[in-house]
């Protein structure tokens, strides 16, 4: 079961699935220090993070580089929060909850794409005047640029496979981006959105072992220092005209310690906010101290989707419906998520594939479907055997 949890401050076609939904991850977002000596998140105030190191640098894979092309492919990754608000992608996720928070608007785009008729080109236009942190100009070029590096197997981006559908990408004027894919796409926009697609400066090389984005910044904030895996400042943006939130006049984000000395930075007031998952065997004792959503302590829908994953092709399940259906009926998902760790704080039961934050997600109740009369393999010689990842 995926779960992200912070630490912060202040009818029959569904019944036949060969995919069986268990529970739909929550999780725990914030636990806030109250009055810390750092800020509350007014303006001109400095908000203090803390987080332990990721096990694969900051970088995310394997090297300590901050780079967006290099930032792990998932999002809400460490790397990839520190690119949302740094960069000012053609497209971009509102600051706002879903549904709403998850469908891209223009940010640095001037508004919609043009698409031609095929569906594979598609034609952006950079809202005029749009400058990096250090007031250089940011054009088309900048844009192009990232994606060549992404889509560079030099590179070994981890977003390249994002982008295979990507023929060309090129700047035919100074305010206009082209890419042409090779067949239609509708989640284009939704891609774009992504720190992979991160403008760059001019002249930013491609390197394997990652280019630090430092010292520039094209989002709401930049990144004003870097020591890796010690601490990261983003200071704001003087030449940022976008919509995005931005109050604080920077963030410090101090990368140390495990994250039970984070926790406790953040409950003492020495720290704002913990960037990082709150482990599922630490959240009953927080959730009793501080209690949920009574301001220190935050519960969000989490991002994904626990499932168990039915072999079709196995000849206990093969051209079998009716046991299909038989099992997905006679699970219980309430049970399965008392038993899982962190329990009904980390998850609640859902029939739905898609996660919740997914636009035009909805928690149906349970369908009812036809009841089974006859189901072939209870007696079949074979046993079920099922497969899964410790401690789940």
């Amino acid at each position: 079961m995926s779960v992200e949890s912070r630490l912060h401050r202040g009818r029959s076609a569904r019944c036949a699935a060969a995919l069986v939904v268990l529970a739909l991850a929550f999780g725990l977002s914030g636990l806030g220090a109250g009055e810390a000596p750092g800020t509350t998140g007014r303006e001109g105030d400095t908000l203090l993070v803390v987080t332990p190191p990721p096990p694969n640098g900051f970088g995310g894979t394997g090297t300590s580089a901050l780079d967006p092309a290099l930032t792990p492919p998932h999002e809400g990754s460490r790397p990839a929060v520190i690119w949302y608000a740094t960069c000012a992608t053609l497209m971009a996720f509102p600051d706002a909850p879903a549904p709403r928070g998850r469908l891209p608007e223009p940010e640095a785009a001037a508004g919609p794409p043009v698409v031609s008729r095929d569906g594979r080109i598609y034609s952006f236009r950079v809202r005029p005047g749009l400058r990096f942190s250090d007031r250089s100009p940011l054009t088309a070029h900048n844009f192009v640029l990232a994606l060549h590096r992404v889509l560079n197997p030099v590179m070994g981006s981890p977003g390249a496979f994002l982008f295979s559908d990507v023929e060309s990408v090129s700047a035919p004027r100074r305010l206009t981006v082209r890419i042409e894919l090779t067949k239609p796409s509708g989640d284009l926009t939704t891609r774009l959105a992504l720190a992979f697609a991160c403008p760059v400066p001019l002249g930013f090389y491609v390197d394997p072992a990652g280019v630090n984005l430092t010292g520039v910044g094209s989002g709401p904030y930049y990144v004003a220092e870097y020591d890796p895996d010690r601490v990261i400042v983003l200071k704001r943006n003087p030449y940022y005209r976008g919509s995005r939130p931005h109050h604080v006049d920077q963030v410090i984000v101090t990368i140390g310690g495990d994250v039970n000395q984070d926790i406790a930075a953040v409950a003492d007031g020495r720290s704002d906010v913990l960037m990082f998952a709150i482990p599922s065997a630490l959240r009953p004792g927080l959730v009793q101290r501080y209690g949920v959503n009574k301001g220190r302590l935050f519960r969000v829908r989490g991002r994904g989707t626990a499932a168990l994953v039915v072999n079709t092709s196995s000849a206990l399940f093969r051209d079998n419906p009716a046991l299909r259906k038989a099992v997905n009926l006679a699970l219980d998902r309430a049970e399965i998520v008392r038993a899982t760790p962190g329990g009904s704080l980390s998850g609640r039961p859902t029939d739905q594939i898609m996660p919740s934050q997914v636009p035009g997600w909805t928690n149906y109740p349970r369908s009812r479907c036809w009841p089974v009369t006859s189901v072939r393999g209870w007696a079949y010689p074979a046993r079920p055997t099922t497969w899964s990842w410790p401690g789940t």
